[in-house]
């Protein structure tokens, strides 16, 4: 079993998933329908502190992206693609559980 299948039907979950959902916990299979939990949230919330911090520092010491206005447009393609990255952290199978 890969790291990103779901625990119930071995279907395999894009992080995209997580990103459609209400919460960023909680997820559905699209294969089996079925609703998934992640089990620790600590991936999640050390990439998010770290990215904020990482965009205030460059926004604020960075000239060129100062100059240019190109906080907000870095800011959000990068966290596209860190959130990419670390949901294959999260989406592992030991941090999946089944909702019943």
């Amino acid at each position: 079993m890969s790291p990103e299948n779901c625990p119930k039907c071995n279907g395999t979950i894009q992080p995209l998933s997580m990103t459609l959902c209400w919460f960023p916990f909680f997820l559905r299979c699209s294969h089996c329908n079925v609703k998934l939990k992640l089990k620790s949230y600590r991936v999640l919330a050390l990439t998010a502190v770290a990215y904020i911090a990482l965009m205030i520092v460059s926004i604020m010491l960075v000239p060129f992206v100062r100059s240019y206005g190109l906080g907000i447009l870095l800011g959000v393609f990068g966290w596209y693609v860190v959130y990419y990255y670390a949901a294959r952290y999260m989406l592992n199978k030991d941090n999946l559980q089944l909702l019943e």
